[in-house]
């Protein structure tokens, strides 16, 4: 039976805030008057979008924020059956909703009722697999699919199973990874003060206060079996783990190397910590120097036959080699009888003078360094500890998951067939190994060991991502979401750049690691993002496939261009035309204003699954919660979104009551009444997920019926007036 309609509300909002223009599931609207009390409102979900029967909703996050706004998450479910990253987040004020955000499954969409009971198929790892509804995309559409989804060690990413077909309906990836990418002396940015732990006369590398370690992870250190020796670190364990970074260095020692004397090389010093070539236990070393155009200056004479050890070390006396002045190469190799022999690992030096340097080759065959006391640990452990600094102080936030979670740093991650397969080269943050933050120590030929401040923050923020959206599900590694989980990445590690020393922080990403042979600059540039083949348009030039099998995860590392992009022009300002060629003009508000509002849109206005739409609108939402709609801040953040292509320019307008004069709404048996009185043109009228009900154009005084089948509410636009009508 039809339920009365008993109550109408008529406003007028000063911004269109349904965002919606797609109907995959997402919503966003606002509310801008005390209209609809908070209490309850789970209640209400199901009459509102018309979801039907088996549809229930499960609070799992209820929040008071800095500024007095309450945020309330539900999960919704289908007959006690999770549909994965489906929610409604609850956002209000003094007991009034202010706006609700989310992504729901329809009733249209429904899984059958059937398919939740029949009995499950049996997959590899079923006894651990979570069982749920799923969201994928099909034909440039939404649809839900009952399925397993069990984690894939081998590829470090979750896989969902079709419980009916046993097809692979998708593959997510857990690593979130940069592309390739302690008073101690850093890599990149000299001599650092920073919180060590010293006992027995040993200093190591923990932080008691900020819960910050950082581990050597190359082969024979005190490693990490599994993820519980991470969450079941005390500060007693970790001192008994941790490599010793500090002091008399035991991984990293070195020596100065003896050699600059007219230009000629006469002994180089390698270490070994360990061997571990599968066909070779016992390695035949050898020597090769180049000049810088890779011409063979020199090779030694000899093997060295036996396995070296940080007390018996590998020494090579070399004759005199004459060095051109503009630099040379030292290559290391072992003599294989059967192949090719094997490469180890090089450095290219620019001049024939050692500089601070670190040697570090693939631990797959073992450890080489050359050094002479620079050690990249101190550059983790210090820029962790700024990175914690930064968040705790900005945002009041303690740790990642913002309740004091410990902060593990594995360095010089040994590369490996599984979770390290991308080593020597990259750095990642992986939420599936006990949220560790694992840093390459580069192959010194292409790549410097990954540990630069700007990486450090990157990775750390991926964490703060994982536990902010969803119920700590983060933004899908897939797609849009992808690339706006890689943005906010970007965004931050920025932010911590200029908050550690503003004289040194510039716009780009990564700009430390690669070496002088690379020939590469950095690998992203935030204020002119195509510069390294990143879009600024969304949808626009470099714009790259977001489908499930395309690469890189649905170009989550190159479409994070068009969210760099407009972080940049939030903060810095700009004009232009975009690829769309729409003229733009952004007025700048600082970085300190800017992180708040992306901070505020992570945390408060994102679901798993939103994308760039949903992220504009969610943008807007935090300029208009911390600094008032029509602000500079609110206008700023519609222009720099429309800069990079992502809706429109800001309009101002303002708050008040449709009249009749103007507009006339009503509801008569489910339907909706609009008189245009004097205005015409183009109207519009949306239901609550931002489909639209009706589009037509009109001429003044003209009636328009407009029949609804569902409960809830409907916004319609008539020129530059909006309106909103509840019918419950």
């Amino acid at each position: 039976m039809m339920r009365k309609f008993y109550t109408v509300i008529l406003l007028f909002l000063s911004v269109w805030a349904l965002s919606i223009a797609q109907n995959d599931g997402h919503f966003s609207m606002r509310f801008d008057d005390k209209q609809i009390l908070e209490k309850g409102v789970e209640s209400r979900f199901c009459e509102w979008f018309s979801l039907g029967e088996g549809v229930s909703f499960q609070k799992f996050r209820d929040t008071i924020d800095d500024i007095g706004y309450r945020h309330q998450s539900f999960q919704q479910l289908l007959y006690g059956t999770p549909i994965e990253y489906a929610m409604i987040v609850v956002h209000s004020k003094e007991g009034y909703i202010t706006s609700m955000n989310g992504f729901i499954m329809e009733q249209q969409k429904q899984v059958e009722r059937g398919l939740l009971q029949k009995p499950r198929m049996f997959i590899n790892g079923a006894d651990t697999a979570e069982f749920m509804v799923i969201s994928i995309e099909k034909d440039d559409e939404i649809i839900f699919r009952p399925a397993y989804k069990h984690f894939d060690m081998a590829n470090n990413a979750d896989v969902y199973i079709d419980t009916e077909t046993g097809d692979t309906l998708k593959k997510v990836a857990r690593v979130h990874s940069g592309d390739v990418i302690g008073t101690g002396k850093t890599l990149y940015r000299g001599y650092k003060q920073m919180t060590v732990y010293y006992d027995n006369a040993v200093y190591y590398s923990f932080d008691s206060a900020r819960n910050i370690a950082t581990l050597y992870a190359g082969y024979n250190s005190p490693f990490i079996d599994d993820e519980n020796d991470i969450n079941n670190f005390t500060n007693e364990s970790l001192v008994d783990s941790l490599a010793r970074w500090f002091g008399a260095s035991l991984y990293f020692a070195g020596s100065t190397l003896p050699f600059e004397n007219d230009n000629k090389i006469e002994a180089v010093l390698i270490y070994d910590l360990s061997w571990n070539s599968v066909t070779d236990w016992t390695p035949d070393l050898y020597i090769k120097v180049f000049d810088s155009n890779e011409n063979l200056l020199y090779q030694s004479s000899y093997y060295i036959e036996r396995k070296p050890t940080y007390d018996d070390p590998v020494a090579f006396s070399l004759d005199s080699v004459f060095v051109p002045d503009d630099g040379f190469i030292i290559k290391i190799y072992d003599y294989n009888s059967i192949s090719d022999d094997e490469f180890i690992g090089g450095i290219r030096f620019n001049t024939p003078i050692l500089g601070p340097s670190i040697w570090q080759f693939d631990h797959s065959t073992g450890v080489v360094i050359l050094s002479n006391d620079v050690n990249e640990g101190n550059d983790v452990h210090w820029g962790m500890q700024k990175t914690y600094d930064y968040w705790k102080n900005t945002f009041n936030r303690i740790s990642f998951d913002n309740a004091g979670k410990y902060i593990v740093s594995l360095v010089d991650c040994p590369k490996d067939a599984m979770i390290f397969n991308t080593m020597p080269n990259n750095a990642f943050y992986s939420h599936s190994m006990a949220d560790a933050f694992c840093f390459g120590g580069g192959d010194m030929i292409m790549m410097n060991p990954l540990v630069s401040l700007d990486v450090v923050a990157h990775e750390f923020t991926h964490a703060v991502t994982q536990y902010s959206v969803g119920n700590n599900q983060g933004l899908q590694y897939l797609g849009e979401s992808g690339a706006l989980n890689e943005s906010f990445s970007d965004m931050f590690a920025t932010c911590v750049d200029f908050y550690t020393d503003a004289t040194q922080a510039n716009w780009l990403i990564g700009e430390e690691v690669y070496t002088e042979y690379s020939g590469i600059e950095a690998m992203r540039d935030m204020a002119n993002t195509k510069r390294f083949s990143q879009p600024d348009t969304y949808q626009g030039e470099h714009w790259a496939s977001t489908s499930s099998n395309a690469s890189d995860n649905g170009g989550v590392h190159t479409n994070s261009g068009v969210g760099n992009r407009w972080f940049y022009l939030l903060c810095q300002g700009g004009r232009g035309t975009n690829d769309l060629q729409n003229n733009y003009a952004v007025q700048g508000i600082g970085i300190a204003q800017a992180q708040r509002i992306a901070y505020r849109l992570l945390t408060t206005y994102l679901t798993p699954t939103s994308n760039f739409h949903q992220a504009r609108q969610g943008a807007i939402n935090a300029a208009i919660d911390l600094y008032g709609r029509n602000s500079i801040q609110h206008q700023s953040v519609e222009n720099a979104w429309y800069a990079v292509g992502v809706g429109n320019a800001y309009i101002p307008t303002e708050v008040g009551t449709v009249s009749a004069e103007t507009i006339n709404m009503r509801v008569e048996n489910r339907t909706i009444i609009i008189e245009t009185a004097d205005m015409k043109g183009l109207l519009q009228i949306y239901d609550m997920q931002g489909k639209l009900v009706l589009s037509k154009q009109v001429e003044t005084n003209e009636t328009i019926a407009c029949n609804v089948v569902h409960q809830g509410v409907y916004m319609a636009r008539l020129g530059d007036k909006t309106g909103k009508i509840v019918i419950w």
